[in-house]
């Protein structure tokens, strides 16, 4: 019996001749009869980007494995000689192509070839979605033999072909599937999940709570692909959220050993640590981390608490960004925390541990433990209730729903805060709801910075409680919060900044506070705020929900006629009140303001405003331009979708704001930069745009690359409009030349998914809402969750974010940048960013500077001084120093040291012990800052260190790394302010070798010639624009006239002649820079021989 899992199944329609797609033995024709049963026309995306035929059980393919063009026919599903691999976003194209058509009279026309502007009239028959609206969609196996692998859809058992999971061969009913396509040959199996409440089979149930798990010790999948095999059972990955839930899992765990996935992860960018499944973090049990015993005031003389206390409240005064960024001091000051956070976002449980939790790179292969709980209900504190109940309070009392509350502006630690609630009949403010939350913003805390709420785990380390003893049902957190450790006093939580997030601070720290207690029940019922009848309150606006099916135009005329418009969403609250008035509901669709009418790609409100905040559904808005949007119901409540504004009936919700909002508003966004201020030094702008922007070339993963932008006040690019695309598109392309070969030249911008809350919804990394898109044709579903511009395309497509590519980072004009230090003739800038000593480089030529050379004891006097105060404390140094790159390196191979500026090596200041003998090996210099001594990291280097480190990876832990050796340090560029002590090089070409776009040629080919000279060009020798005018190649183009052009062997030989040898390209600006030289060639081709010296 072959049982249907994911069906996906549907028919092929033309629009133009109103038939559909059918297949004929091998064949496949245009069908002007539809008919949904017939299985001939039935066809579903399977794995491998293959289309599937349901009748003929064959697959939709080209003859010739490597052809992409030609008639199509269908294949038995493993041939590989025909190729069967489509793009659902061009198979129109290929359609129009290659179909021949019925005309009218019903004969057939043959296909119009090169014509692909009728690609779009192919879509799913009965429907006004395209090819790309039923993807497939992995199916990843339970038990079985296979580890986890997906299922090979279809596949091949006793001589059938199975399109999805089946029972057939099984007693037991139980679905499977064959993870390759020949079961009979390879007998590779595994079960399939199945959507279900109940727990019956390959659940573990707890009789206590009714949750459900499911260990799949045997199965290796990343923590994306792990999360989707439990979503496709029902579940999530594991939540704990109780210590007698930690206690049952150890049980279950007992006598295997094991490191599994579970779902708490810290992928949300603007947020702390979170399950997967949304339940609050209110219990935490890292494992003891290499930190575990350096508790922070230990062996500086201070009490345990103290230094972290002070520095805390110091750098709360800084910026938003520093105060709840990660920076040094959060990453080195706890103990039994997870550590390299930059690259390991997500946890698991280890059996050798006990059960403890560990943070780990996202994209390895694990095991992994399912949770779900059936038939579980809505505990009635976690309904999100906007109802706004009258409730009557006292004097200064403010209202909310059943509660009151007060704001003490008196400073009191949060034990004595309590104290002062409870003498009012009250307790220390809970909050339960994002209603409840958003309420404390917008009126409570308004003024002030940080304050104290009712949450602690004083009681017992790192198990959160309410004072008022309610349940724990939301959490908040800063990003890396909360972060106590043992001994350290921090058992006590703190609501601190605009965003309202919260911190566990030591109890001692003198705050304002919230108390909070019932208020008295009132007759009038709910409170309607001037709302007509019928309408909902959620300030400043009443809204109302519409219940007949109209088109985008028929509801905006009933909203226009009520005094209201169609609903606009601006923020996250406002977002979460209108699902709150979907709730309940299943298979509908209710009409929003928003709309690209125009066929664009930039949403907009109809008001005209631009658009802040976005609530995208998976795959949405795809890669079409053009159409308005809804939000769902069911599942998806509240996400938005895009229909067509005049085919398409839904509901709608109107939206009428009344005068003024009766309750302050929340904090807005930063103002937009002006269009006339300037940008620093390097990076590029236009007169109509508000930012600036910067290519690099530095293979970095998303994470990291975010983080390098954010360093620099900063962000990954984010695109708000076709004319800003236009901007980045020219920048480029003025870089890397308009003749490059761009295949596969890729940019991460700012564009990601990485948030499991976010349910699939694209996000911009700096806040900026997802209105304009443009993904390519041959976007498809996937669980690739960050994104790159293609050069070649300049569009979008999804990308691994572990990747390590280029990219452009984007920063408002007139920024506030870091300060360059001054002292004698020589400017410094400073960077607590961990990075290797080749990136330290390349990020000091940012700057048009080099790392820091050091001339005498007073100027290595000064950068110490300098580096103590940039750390704040320089008593921390006691119990671990910090090690800081400098421009003291071996890169030549023969040992000796030189100054990555050139200068003189006059004044040195080695550590006991160094520098080691000479050797092979290439070594970089780093200072620390309490001796002011220098030190040699090797790059093969037989020291201990902390922790082993990939080669060329970037850490912002404060310890030594290696791995082969590439060590991650802070580091120091210096520029000089005198013409004296200049660089002898300016900044060059970074980034990977790139070959020809006329590929490699035949050594006895007659073509032009470029040679690369050293040192002082000679007459009619040019340099690169993007090396600098002081770069020692020189380059001298020969062979414009066609019989002075010579074969490769020739050329190689003049270039000899003289003094220099045949081009080399070592990066794609170099690349792009020869192209656009006066004189040059088509087709012209260069060879990368070895550089004299």
């Amino acid at each position: 019996m072959n049982v249907t899992v994911y069906s996906g199944v549907f028919l092929i329609y033309n629009d133009g001749m109103q038939g559909c797609l059918e297949a004929r033995d091998s064949s496949v024709s245009l069908s002007r009869t539809c008919n949904a049963s017939a299985g001939a026309q039935q066809w579903k995306w399977v794995s491998r980007n293959r289309l599937f035929n349901l009748g003929t059980a064959q697959c939709l393919g080209v003859s010739g494995s490597n052809s992409t063009s030609g008639p199509l026919g269908l294949y038995r599903c493993d041939k590989e000689s025909a190729n069967m691999r489509w793009s659902c976003g061009t198979l129109g194209d290929v359609l129009t192509q290659t179909i021949s058509l019925p005309s009218a009279n019903g004969s057939f026309s043959p296909p119009e070839r090169g014509d692909k502007g009728h690609g779009s009239q192919w879509r799913i028959f009965d429907s006004s979605q395209d090819l790309c609206a039923k993807p497939y969609q992995e199916i990843y196996t339970i038990q079985g033999n296979s580890h986890g692998k997906p299922c090979t859809i279809p596949f091949k058992y006793d001589n059938l072909w199975f399109h999805d999971c089946t029972s057939t061969g099984r007693e037991d009913g139980h679905l499977w599937c064959a993870t390759t396509m020949d079961y009979g040959k390879d007998e590779r199996w595994g079960f399939c999940p199945v959507q279900g409440s109940g727990c019956e089979a390959f659940w573990d149930k707890d009789l206590v709570t009714g949750s459900c798990y499911q260990f799949n010790f045997q199965s290796t999948l990343s923590w994306s692909e792990a999360r989707v095999s439990c979503q496709q059972q029902g579940a999530e990955l594991l939540s704990i959220n109780e210590i007698h839930e930690q206690t049952y899992i150890n049980g279950l765990l007992t006598g295997y050993s094991s490191s599994l996935w579970i779902g708490l992860n810290d992928l949300d960018i603007n947020g702390g640590w979170q399950w997967a499944d949304n339940s609050p973090l209110k219990y935490l049990n890292w494992e003891a981390g290499v930190w575990g015993s350096l508790l922070l005031g230990r062996g500086a003389g201070l009490a345990p608490g103290t230094i972290y206390s002070q520095l805390k409240g110091r750098s709360q005064r800084l910026s938003k960004e520093v105060a709840e960024g990660r920076s040094w001091l959060d990453d080195w000051c706890k103990s039994n925390q997870p550590d390299n956070t930059e690259e390991e976002n997500c946890a698991i449980i280890r059996t050798e541990s006990s059960g403890r939790w560990q943070n780990k790179d996202c994209g390895i292969a694990l095991p992994y433990v399912c949770k779900k709980k059936p038939n579980a209900t809505l505990d009635p504190f976690h309904t999100d209730s906007w109802a706004d109940q009258k409730t009557e309070c006292d004097g200064a009392w403010q209202q909310f729903q059943s509660s009151c509350y007060y704001l003490n502006t008196q400073k009191l630690n949060w034990q004595d805060a309590r104290k002062n609630c409870l003498t009012m009949a009250s307790d220390l403010v809970s909050i339960h709801t994002l209603p409840e939350l958003e309420f404390i913003i917008k009126n409570m805390k308004q003024g002030v910075d940080e304050l104290w709420i009712g949450l602690s785990d004083a009681k017992q380390q790192m198990n959160f409680e309410w004072a008022d003893h309610t349940p724990v049902l939301f959490t908040y957190w800063h990003p890396f919060e909360p972060n106590n450790f043992r001994n350290n006093q921090e058992d006590c939580v703190t609501m601190w900044g605009p965003e309202g997030r919260w911190n566990d601070s030591p109890c001692n720290m003198s705050l304002p506070s919230i108390c909070k207690k019932s208020g008295r029940q009132s007759d009038k019922g709910e409170e309607e705020h001037g709302c007509k009848k019928g309408w909902k309150w959620h300030s400043p606006s009443c809204y109302q929900l519409g219940e007949e099916l109209l088109t985008f135009e028929e509801a905006s005329k009933v909203c226009n006629g009520q005094a209201a418009g169609l609903v606009t969403v601006t923020n996250r609250f406002e977002q979460a009140f209108v699902s709150s008035l979907l709730y309940g509901r299943s298979g509908d669709y209710v009409w929003t303001a928003l709309q690209d009418q125009n066929r664009t790609g930039t949403f907009r409100w109809l008001g005209g405003d631009e658009v802040t905040y976005t609530n995208w559904n998976r795959e949405q808005p795809g890669y079409r331009k053009g159409g308005c949007v809804v939000m769902a119901t069911g599942s998806s409540t509240g996400l938005w979708e895009v229909k067509d504004c005049d085919s398409a009936k839904a509901k709608y919700i109107c939206r009428q704001t009344l005068g003024s909002a009766t309750s302050p508003a929340l904090p807005v966004p930063a103002p937009t930069p002006s269009v006339s201020g300037s940008c620093p030094q390097g990076w590029s702008s236009s007169g109509m745009l508000h930012h600036c922007y910067k290519q690099v070339q530095d293979k970095l993963s998303w994470l990291q690359a975010h983080l390098f932008c954010q360093e620099r006040g900063a962000q990954l690019l984010s695109i708000a409009n076709f004319e800003e695309e236009q901007f980045v598109s020219q920048l480029l392309h003025d870089l890397f030349g308009s003749s490059e070969d761009h295949e596969q030249h890729w940019f991460w911008i700012g564009l990601n998914r990485r948030n499991p809350l976010d349910n699939g919804s694209w996000k911009w990394s700096d806040g900026l809402g997802f209105a304009y898109h443009n993904f390519g044709r041959h976007y498809e579903y996937d669980i690739r969750q960050c994104a790159v511009t293609d050069l070649g395309t300049m569009q979008w497509l999804p990308m691994q974010c572990e990747s390590e590519l280029d990219w452009i980072c984007k920063i408002p004009k007139d920024p506030k940048l870091k300060e360059w230090v001054t002292f004698q003739d020589a400017e410094y800038k400073f960077f607590d960013h961990h990075a290797t000593w080749p990136q330290a480089q390349r990020i000091c030529t940012w700057f048009g500077a080099r790392l820091a050379s050091i001339h005498s004891q007073q100027e290595l006097s000064f950068l110490g001084q300098t580096i103590q105060k940039t750390l704040f404390l320089p008593q921390l140094f006691r119990t671990q120093d910090q090690h800081w790159w400098i421009g003291l390196h071996t890169y030549q191979n023969d040992g000796r040291f030189r100054w990555s500026d050139r200068s003189a090596l006059n004044f040195v200041s080695w550590a006991s012990g160094k520098p080691q003998p000479p050797g092979r090996e290439k070594k970089c210099v780093y200072m620390t800052a309490s001796r002011g001594k220098c030190a040699v990291p090797s790059l093969r280097s037989d020291a201990v260190y902390q922790k082993p480190l990939r080669l060329g990876r970037a850490s912002r832990v404060s310890c030594l790394q290696k791995t082969g050796g590439t060590r991650s340090v802070r580091r120091t560029c210096r520029t000089s302010a005198s013409a004296a002590t200049a660089p002898a090089t300016s900044p060059s070409c970074h980034g990977r070798p790139l070959r020809s776009p006329a590929g490699v040629h035949r050594a006895g080919r007659r073509s032009s010639v470029r040679c690369v000279m050293r040192r002082r060009c000679p007459p009619l020798a040019f340099r690169l624009p993007c090396n600098g005018p002081l770069s020692p190649q020189c380059f001298r183009l020969h062979g414009q006239i066609p019989h002075e052009r010579g074969t490769w062997m020739t050329a190689v030989a003049i270039c000899e002649k003289q003094g220099g040898i045949l081009a080399t390209i070592s990066n794609h600006l170099e690349q792009g820079g020869l192209f656009r030289v006066p004189g040059a060639l088509p087709g012209m081709a260069f060879a990368a021989v070895e550089v004299l010296g």
